[in-house]
């Protein structure tokens, strides 16, 4: 995808390395051009919680507690929703398209077809699961009816959920493919309440892991201030190298809080000219 000289030069001269151009602000025009290169990867990551108890940290994902990852030889994954319409003909929806790694960390995919409360199996071999989302095929619903849980076969440790109505699995959790490098353009945290009145608060963090090392790199307190739920773009000083993991946790202050993060960031193939193709 070619991008007219005048804007290549422009870039060159304005930002020495890829850093310096994804932290110069918001994603405006001229990391537009970036981001559709055929090189880079740009995703959005939604995560979110179940209602979270006072004082008890949890990753930000709606399997509660703290996701444990599939093993690191690679398994098949399980898939299964609480409600039988869940499945071709049914009301809800009936198509999983599954996003994630093999075992040597490249990106594979593969879409399965439901079967309601029976568990299918995945063909391919996943060491990590990026993204899950509900389609339709023959089934008449908009949105999937039931919970859809997605746990590996082998080591039986629940990787995400797609909850009822949502369609897209909500995990803050993913892994940078092996031969690229992560970057983030912007995160968006919020928090409320389930039910209740009042604001809610919690104590949010990011965490990295690479190698088995798990490293706190970002912490922030994040307040309703008796209102909703209140975002505000958190810059990311830092890019992560392949096979590092991202994921966000929450400790709240009361019950009943609820947690959503919104992750805008991109996978960049390492030793490339960026601005060999504009």
């Amino acid at each position: 995808m070619a991008t007219p000289t005048g804007i290549r030069q422009k870039l060159i001269r304005k930002y020495r390395t890829l850093e310096e151009l994804f932290y110069a602000g918001t994603l405006d025009s001229e990391k537009d051009h970036i981001t559709k290169q055929p090189n880079v990867i740009a995703r959005t990551r939604y995560g979110q919680t179940d209602p979270l108890s006072s004082g008890i940290q949890e990753d930000v994902w709606t399997n509660g507690g703290t996701k444990v990852n599939l093993n690191d030889d690679g398994e098949a994954l399980s898939i299964v929703s609480t409600s039988a319409q869940d499945a071709p003909g049914g009301t809800g929806l009936d198509m999983v398209y599954l996003s994630g790694l093999g075992v040597l960390g490249t990106p594979v995919s593969e879409t399965l077809i439901l079967n309601g409360t029976t568990p299918v199996e995945s063909v391919r071999t996943y060491t990590f699961i990026q993204e899950a989302t509900c389609m339709k095929g023959t089934a008449t619903g908009r949105v999937n009816v039931g919970d859809i849980t997605i746990t590996g076969v082998d080591s039986s440790n629940v990787q995400g959920k797609i909850p009822i109505g949502r369609s897209l699995m909500q995990n803050s959790h993913f892994k940078v493919p092996t031969g690229y490098s992560g970057l983030f353009t912007e995160i968006i945290a919020g928090v409320g309440h389930s039910s209740g009145t009042g604001s809610r608060a919690a104590n949010m963090s990011i965490y990295t892991s690479t190698g088995g090392v798990d490293y706190e790199a970002v912490e922030w307190y994040q307040d309703t201030d008796g209102a909703g739920a209140v975002v505000f773009p958190l810059k990311v000083p830092f890019k992560l190298p392949e096979n590092t993991i991202f994921w966000c946790t929450a400790t709240p202050e009361s019950n009943q809080t609820v947690v959503q993060v919104q992750i805008e960031y991109v996978f960049i193939r390492d030793n490339i000219d960026l601005f060999e193709d504009l």
